[in-house]
């Protein structure tokens, strides 16, 4: 058998046999819905997860950056003086670093840091 059939036959039974049962899918989106009505009614958590989403939503913008100028975690380390794991950190959700180390990160990266509130 080549490789071609055994990861189309791999298909076909993820396909015929799903990984998760519909049960656990609904219960799962019950949880869901649940979880942000309670985060809707207390306006705290509702904040905290917003804010938590931003923090997400800025370490994706800056892997996307560095990947986009084609440099890799090590060679921005050294654009910007720092090391691998601290760029690695820097790139991973829930990092909270400051303003300048956003800006430098940027400017590694030949773009400029603009931060806007809507």
């Amino acid at each position: 058998m080549s490789r071609e059939d055994m990861v189309s036959t791999t298909r076909k039974k993820a396909i015929e046999k799903p990984l998760v049962s519909r049960e656990v899918i609904e219960a799962s989106d019950r949880l869901r819905r649940d979880i942000e009505k309670a985060i809707a009614a207390d306006p705290v958590r509702s904040v905290r997860m917003h804010a938590a989403m931003e923090e997400a939503e800025i370490a994706i913008r800056l892997a996307k950056a560095r990947k986009d100028c084609g440099l890799t975690q090590a060679d921005l380390a050294a654009r910007m003086g720092r090391t691998q794991p601290q760029i690695a950190r820097m790139e991973r959700e829930g990092y909270l670093g400051s303003i300048r180390s956003l800006a430098q990160f940027a400017a590694a990266c030949g773009k400029k840091l603009t931060v806007k509130l809507e």
